[in-house]
């Protein structure tokens, strides 16, 4: 119970901490221009991917069966239930109200039917800007549907090796975001961490930390600063590279560590949120950072800390809400 424990604050913390950097991140509207921005979008939607692989991992694991016993088409609808259903519901409620409000939009909408399924079809283009990781991940998903059934054909247990090989090779070369169908580039850029978390075996890595509780945190600092140095020496040159994603990811695992070996509980109101989070932020920001400051006037940097703090709590908030609403509503059945 203990070990189960300990794995879900892990990959807890990693949930909430890169939904944080999502809200902070995305609240650098016309001004991203800065090492704080590149520092985070270097390795933060990468970390994203990675946390999906590994809870592939995670319920292989606890099913007892293959990978590609598993992985059925049952679980590939539940993946499109989860990711394409709000892509195209929510998406499809902003696309009107965001196409007669242009003035407060950061760019305009083409209110027509071509529009609308253009929106849908290029994510970089949808109307809700950072919806765009719904359908990547899920075609992600579908990649790794193939391969979990490819995998039964094969005799080594360590096909795992090759795909990594191959996905980092293919990561290298293709831009995480691109204005193509389906954003194919992104698809197969952020194929890589995907594997990368499958692969990744927490257990073994808490084994090796029990056999020397000394945690510190000088390796998730020195990770960070080495992130930070090198982008300030090579600013603006390929923070999309693989090498940046990597870094970042293993910062995080040393942060988690950390947390998880040090006692740490405070983010543990938030766990469980992250979704939520993620799905209802934009609206807030928006708010935030555009409605807010055309009708204010106010300075950029008050709207982008309006951003984080709305962005963050503002969905934590509909989450509390609606999960009160829920337990008084079955209450009342029973």
């Amino acid at each position: 119970m203990r070990e189960s424990s300990d794995r879900l604050e892990w990959i807890s913390f990693l949930q909430v901490f890169a939904i944080i950097l999502v809200v902070i991140g995305h609240s650098f509207y016309h001004h991203e221009d800065n090492i704080v921005y590149e520092w985070i979008y270097s390795f933060h939607m990468p970390l994203f991917f990675f946390i999906s692989g590994h809870l592939l991992h995670v319920s292989v694991r606890r099913s007892g069966k293959p990978l590609g016993q598993y992985f059925g088409w049952r679980v590939l609808a539940k993946k499109a239930k989860r990711l394409l259903l709000p892509y195209w519901l929510i998406s499809s409620l902003v696309f009107v109200p965001k196409s007669f409000f242009g003035n407060f939009a950061g760019r305009e909408v083409d209110f027509s039917w071509s529009g609308y399924a253009h929106m849908l079809l290029y994510p970089i283009d949808n109307v809700i800007s950072i919806y765009w990781f719904l359908p990547t991940l899920f075609l992600v998903f579908c990649i790794a549907f193939v391969g979990a059934k490819l995998s039964l054909f094969l005799k080594s247990r360590y096909w795992i090796l090759p795909a990594l090989a191959g996905s980092y090779f293919l990561a290298v070369f293709f831009p995480r975001y691109s204005t193509d169908l389906l954003n194919y580039p992104g698809v197969i850029a952020f194929l890589f961490y995907f594997v990368l978390g499958y692969a990744f075996d927490l257990d073994l890595v808490r084994a090796q930390l029990q056999k020397d509780s000394r945690i510190q945190p000088v390796p998730a600092m020195l990770y960070g600063v080495a992130l930070c140095v090198v982008m300030y020496v090579f600013p603006g040159h390929g923070w999309g590279h693989p090498f940046y994603g990597i870094v970042g990811i293993v910062m995080s695992l040393c942060l988690a560590g950390l947390y998880v070996h040090s006692g740490c509980r405070f983010f543990r109101p938030f766990y469980g949120t992250t979704y939520t989070i993620y799905l209802f932020s934009w609206f807030f920001q928006v708010t935030s950072q555009q409605v807010f400051l055309s009708v204010t006037g106010a300075h950029w940097g008050v709207g982008s800390a309006l951003a984080m703090v709305s962005g963050f709590f503002g969905p934590f908030v509909i989450f509390k809400i609606y999960g009160f609403c829920s337990a008084k509503w079955r209450a009342k059945r029973t």
